[in-house]
């Protein structure tokens, strides 16, 4: 018979004829490195669930170990990257992922890098929210309402993600107003119907907020 074999695995194979299971193991985790630098990041958590897949089956702690902080520090790059490119929600994800893992991990100075990047991240978020809700409020003073509604919606999911309270309320009640004046100026000019439900819907949930 044919035994298939890909090239991926053909290269481990000719590789473990002249390294040790360690060196081999050190050399994948290398290669995590080098995807995280060119930021491939799936590739990256393949090569490092394989590395660390392989030092369990050898009992290796300290490589286990090592593993593990780079798979959580992978994720810390990936959200600073998405943060870099004002992919918020990503970032956020992301984030909250790195502080799912780094408290099964149990590293206290982990558990603090994966935190400061949240405070960074929420930051980020309530920088944007409020340049967002500036928007939406200048666009109602000028009865831009459409414009208004767009900003004043962006600056919602922004919020939500962050941890504002202050700044909720805020959204909420600019959102309220938006959508009222909106739909009064709809009534008098005999908008659709379908429109109007919507937005006295969209003030119902605002203010129900």
């Amino acid at each position: 018979g044919v035994f298939a074999i890909n090239w991926g695995d053909l290269l481990d194979l000719l590789r473990n004829e002249e390294m040790s299971d360690v060196e081999v193991i050190e050399g994948i985790l290398e290669e995590a490195d080098e995807l995280v630098e060119r930021g491939r990041w799936e590739q990256a958590y393949r090569q490092n669930r394989r590395a660390y897949d392989l030092a369990l089956q050898i009992g290796d702690l300290a490589l286990q170990r090592e593993a593990q902080q780079e798979f959580i520090r992978t994720h810390l790059y990936e959200a600073n990257h998405w943060l870099g490119v004002n992919d918020w929600s990503k970032a956020d994800a992301i984030n909250q992922r790195a502080q799912q893992l780094a408290a099964e991990y149990g590293d206290p100075f982990l558990t603090e890098e994966v935190e400061d990047q949240r405070r960074e991240i929420d930051s980020s978020l309530t920088y944007q929210a409020q340049n967002h809700l500036t928007a939406a409020s200048e666009s109602k003073r000028q009865k831009q309402y459409k414009r208004a509604f767009n900003s004043i919606q962006a600056a919602l999911s922004t919020v939500n993600a962050s941890d504002d309270p202050s700044l909720q309320v805020q959204v909420d009640e600019l959102l309220v107003e938006i959508a009222v004046d909106w739909a009064n100026v709809l009534v008098e000019a005999g908008g659709p119907a379908a429109q109007l439900a919507e937005l006295v819907e969209t003030g119902t949930d605002g203010a129900e907020g």
